[in-house]
């Protein structure tokens, strides 16, 4: 089994007395306190500190310090770790349900000296070596971890398990008025977005999407019970741009319109003082449903001002941090001096290009600029170039009726499972939310906005890629003439006043030539023959016989 383990940025901080500090983990990060006194919140469970105090999450974690009447200086260390997708599927398998990179645990070490003496061994190599130079700042990293590991046994200390469903969940109540995509949600936790959608709704019964449009709604309801914004207002305020669209996803998850849902407020029709917290109230029993099976029960340990998360099976929790050694071990045979993060700002949440390589995402660039899409799509929705995509060897899940209707040769090549998402320019969003694409192709600029706001949306305008010739074969009965763009037959009009790209022989031969037109033969004329052909027609003339071959 192949791994790697990247080292982030290694960092001391000094939070002052009275005074608070947060962050969101852009990687997998231990937290090593060394003095102080205070609180520390870990995706809302607390824990108290004092003195050297160990925890460790995963990408994404909600990490809040509360400090007391000392200052609490703390270790911050980030990584980033994961195994080779050519890892065996059990592997793959039980990676993804455990992952040891985003496990979650907490103590007051028994031996702390030994760990801050790796510690900070640690941060000084950092610190004092350029970036291509910190291998000891790695060796002492896999030494603060095989310490840290053997005393968690010793105390019998297990993981608890990362409530990703929770999580996604808490993110989405904070951050509902900004574009979410499930694109945007598996770069946060590091996860295949079929993984993190199929967790999502086996536990909730709805897809990310489905519950982050549900969020806005109950905002939106919220807000027009209690104030007087208009609804163009609201819709911007809960992350809508286009008020129409908005209107269209509120009736159809409320059955009225926004005005008409306000009116029946004030009328009595329906009775609803907080809308909102009536949503977050219903979400309750998906919190509580969290890893239910009867070998993974967690409870809380109490121990005078200590709190360790405790497992009912130490065994399965102990494995699963000598995981997390043997992983780290292995991946000390290769990537030990690659480095290309080091010293970033642990605010910051910018991929890089190591980091989408590991979380099966490939950043292209598009008319609309740099978009990451899953490197393998397997739900794609395409609302015109629906030619080209099947040429790749790819059928959607999605495509514009005015495809699937009237483009009859494409109809040998597709699977009856191809919904109709609408017609060409007027596409159903509500359809394409339904059908939970990965990845969305579209002409459309207009469509854009809207589509992105469901999934990674790749722009695809022909004009910049295809190729365009034009050929008069009538006028003339021996030859056939390829035109170019000195003025006649059209040719003006489509190179120089629409800029469409010529072939590459037209371009070569005619265009940079300066000439008007070649006299070329039937055999060679596909020379000059681009994606598109224009062909020019003579009325109640018919086009020459070609010779028989």
């Amino acid at each position: 089994m192949k791994c790697t383990v990247q080292l982030v940025d290694i960092r001391q901080h000094v939070i002052r007395r009275q005074s608070k500090q947060q962050h969101i983990l852009p990687a997998s990060c231990f937290i090593f306190v060394v003095r102080g006194q205070g609180a520390i919140w870990l995706d809302g469970n607390r824990h108290s500190l004092e003195r050297f105090f160990v925890l460790h999450a995963g990408k994404g974690s909600n990490i809040k310090f509360e400090v007391g009447h000392k200052d609490v200086t703390y270790y911050y260390i980030l990584y980033r770790g994961s195994i080779s997708t050519k890892a065996s599927k059990t592997i793959l398998k039980s990676y993804h349900i455990n992952n040891p990179f985003h496990l979650q645990y907490a103590c007051k070490p028994n031996s702390p000296v030994v760990l801050y003496r790796h510690a900070e061994s640690m941060y000084e190599e950092w610190n004092r070596r350029p970036a291509m130079e910190r291998f000891q700042a790695k060796i002492q990293f896999y030494q603060f971890v095989y310490t840290l590991v053997q005393q968690l046994q010793l105390q019998g200390v297990a993981p608890k398990e990362i409530d990703l469903v929770e999580q996604i969940i808490q993110y989405i109540h904070k951050h509902y008025y900004e574009p979410i995509s499930l694109e945007s949600m598996a770069e946060v936790w590091n996860y295949s977005i079929q993984y993190l959608s199929r967790q999502f709704k086996r536990r909730t019964g709805r897809s990310p999407i489905e519950y982050v449009i549900q969020t806005r709604m109950a905002k939106a309801k919220e807000l027009l019970i209690q104030t007087d914004a208009t609804v163009q207002e609201i819709a911007v305020s809960v992350g809508y741009s286009d008020v129409f669209y908005f209107t269209r996803l509120f009736k159809k998850q409320v059955g009225t319109t926004p005005v008409q849902y306000k009116n029946k407020v004030k009328s009595g029709l329906i009775v609803s003082d907080s809308p909102w917290q009536e949503f977050l109230s219903s979400m309750g029993k998906y919190s509580s449903a969290c890893y239910i099976d009867d070998d993974n029960h967690y409870q809380l340990k109490l121990e005078g001002d200590k709190q360790m998360l405790k497992g009912i099976e130490t065994k399965k929790g102990l494995m699963l941090m000598l995981v997390l050694t043997l992983l780290l071990t292995a991946c000390g045979n290769g990537n030990t001096s690659r480095n290309s993060n080091a010293g970033a700002e642990p605010t910051q949440s910018k991929p890089s290009n190591q980091a989408i390589e590991n979380t099966g995402l490939r950043k292209i660039t598009t008319v609309m600029g740099d978009v990451n899409v899953p490197a393998n799509p397997q739900r794609v929705v395409v609302d015109w170039d629906l030619g080209p995509v099947l040429g790749v060897g790819v059928v959607p899940v999605g495509a514009s009726n005015t495809q699937l209707e009237y483009s009859q040769f494409l109809k040998p090549f597709l699977d009856e499972t191809v919904q109709d998402i609408g017609a060409e320019g007027s596409v159903s969003f509500e359809k394409v939310l339904e059908l939970a694409p990965d990845v969305i192709i579209t002409w459309n600029k207009d469509a854009y906005s809207n589509y992105s706001k469901i999934a990674p949306t790749v722009l695809f305008d022909t004009s910049k890629y295809a190729t365009i010739s034009i050929v008069d074969y009538i006028t003339v009965e021996k030859f056939s003439m390829v035109i170019g763009n000195q003025g006649e037959r059209g040719s003006r009009a489509t190179y120089d006043i629409l800029g469409l790209n010529p072939a590459s022989k037209v371009q070569s031969e005619i265009l940079d030539k300066e000439m008007s037109r070649v006299e070329v033969s039937w055999e060679t004329v596909n020379d000059y023959v681009g994606d598109y052909v224009i062909v020019l027609t003579v009325k109640d003339k018919e086009p020459p016989k070609l010779p028989a071959t």
